[in-house]
């Protein structure tokens, strides 16, 4: 009768151990797909990086090398052609004078011998004197209008030119104030006749400026070039 109870006891036991192992099983199967993703995750990223990243970058730097090395070799090309056409340039060059260097030697034979001439014989300039762009008030008119004039005076005679315009730069300062005066003498009105007021003006100059002329005989005349009002 005592044996009953310790069988029954044994026999428990051994139906919660087997109902244990049930469970324990189930956890382990839920923690598997887990547990393999952890592993091969970063297994096939490497195998990715290795067999596949890698053979593509080294691809493309080796096509970017050689791209580079025949862009190398297509500049190094260029310049030598640059430089050998500038050679052949530059030899024609040389040969062009040489070739040229008798005709070059006699023109500049001719040439000086008409600048010889032509320095025993200067050219007369084209104006003995001038007075550019003179700006003077007109009369009556409180400084708000204006004339500008540019004088030229000359004379028909070539050789007495150039003693003209030696006398009249020396003159210079008196010969501006005189002209100064008399154009600063119009009013509006009388500005207004062109024509007219050049006349005058012409005039009235040939007989200031004959006043530095006194001891010559120079004949001369003067003209304007400029005459605008303002």
């Amino acid at each position: 009768m005592a044996d009953k109870p310790e069988s029954k006891q044994e026999s428990t036991k051994e139906v919660s151990a087997d109902q244990a192992q049930p469970s324990t099983k189930g956890k382990v199967a839920a923690w598997l797909p887990l547990m393999l993703a952890v592993i091969i995750m970063p297994l096939s990223a490497y195998l990715m990086t290795k067999f596949y990243l890698v053979k593509q970058l080294d691809t493309k730097i080796q096509e970017a090398t050689s791209t580079q090395v025949e862009a190398s070799d297509s500049a190094d090309s260029s310049e030598s052609a640059n430089q050998q056409a500038e050679q052949g340039e530059d030899h024609g060059t040389h040969e062009t004078a040489a070739d040229h260097a008798g005709e070059s030697s006699g023109s500049a034979h001719n040439g000086t011998e008409s600048a010889s001439s032509s320095s025993e014989n200067p050219a007369p300039s084209v104006i003995a004197y001038q007075i550019e762009s003179m700006v003077v008030n007109v009369r009556q008119t409180g400084a708000s209008r204006f004339l500008i004039a540019s004088i030229s005076v000359d004379c028909q005679e070539q050789s007495q030119r150039q003693k003209l315009k030696d006398i009249l730069s020396i003159k210079d300062p008196f010969l501006r104030d005189a002209a100064q005066r008399v154009l600063s003498n119009f009013t509006l009105e009388e500005l207004e006749d062109e024509p007219a007021a050049k006349r005058k003006a012409e005039a009235a100059l040939i007989v200031e400026f004959r006043d530095f002329l006194r001891d010559t005989n120079i004949e001369f005349s003067v003209l304007f070039t400029q005459w605008t009002v303002q």
